[in-house]
């Protein structure tokens, strides 16, 4: 039996409520991949994240 987890979060369509902080595992492109992979709906980039490493992520999401 699958469970829709779907929600809605700061406007944006997740598949599910698992939003991952910022922290080191947020602040490389290929770490954001592997959570995704793992389940991860979103992250949140900390303060050394660049607004250019933000559209990467969202750019490298929205492709998949």
């Amino acid at each position: 039996m699958s469970v829709d987890l779907s929600t809605k979060y700061l406007g944006l369509a997740l598949k599910n409520p698992l939003v991952i902080s910022a922290c080191p595992l947020t602040q490389q492109l290929d770490s954001l991949r592997r959570l995704e992979e793992a389940g991860a709906s979103a992250a949140v980039l900390g303060a050394g994240g660049t607004p250019a490493q933000a559209q990467a992520a969202f750019n490298a999401a929205a492709a998949q």
